[in-house]
């Protein structure tokens, strides 16, 4: 039986695909969609923040370590209303999701109407899609605020936590940084 250095193991059984970057820049404000895959995000309470990072001014790699008296921002997350089946005769709010023909679909931002989602203003979408909220104030009360060249960077986790059960589990989609790149309108 073959066996490998416990320093080095050779299979990872809780697989992901590592830890993700947001690149952002000063005073941008956006939603960044995460598909849970199989999960209800109804079932779970959902976390997110992103935490300082050790900065440090002209660095010219990411740092390593948390800021000891960093800021921690958490971070909403949006998660669509299910309304339930299309039916024509109900009006739907914009950002409902319904289930049509086998599907999930999200209404857009548009004034309401009664055509099928697969003709009117409705994009198709995933039951356990949630949005991560990244807000325009972000890193702005960080001790070391970005320069033309260098970046500062925070760390960003969401985790989701069930909501019922004797031995609630804890899963972390995504985790990773945030680097906040200058921006001459916002400076």
């Amino acid at each position: 039986m073959a066996r490998s250095k416990l320093p080095n193991p050779a299979v990872d059984l809780i697989t992901d695909g590592g830890a993700v970057l947001f690149s952002l820049i000063m005073g941008e404000q956006f939603e960044y969609p995460i598909d849970l895959h199989n999960v209800l995000p109804e079932d779970f309470d959902l976390y997110a923040a992103v935490v300082e990072a050790n900065n440090l001014s002209g660095q010219t790699e990411q740092p390593t370590s948390v800021e000891p008296a960093g800021v921690l921002t958490v971070l909403d997350v949006r998660v669509p209303v299910f309304a339930g089946e299309w039916d024509v005769v109900t009006d739907f709010s914009p950002m409902e999701m319904v289930e049509y023909a086998g599907k999930y679909w999200i209404r857009e931002d548009t004034p309401a109407n009664h055509d099928a989602p697969d003709i009117g203003p409705w994009y198709e979408a995933t039951r356990g899609r949630v949005y991560l909220r990244i807000p325009n104030d972000l890193g702005t009360d960080w001790a070391v605020m970005p320069e033309v060249s260098f970046p500062t960077y925070g760390f960003v986790e969401v985790s989701l936590t069930e909501k019922v059960g004797a031995f609630k589990r804890t899963y972390k989609p995504v985790r990773g940084m945030a680097q906040i790149l200058f921006s001459p309108t916002y400076a």
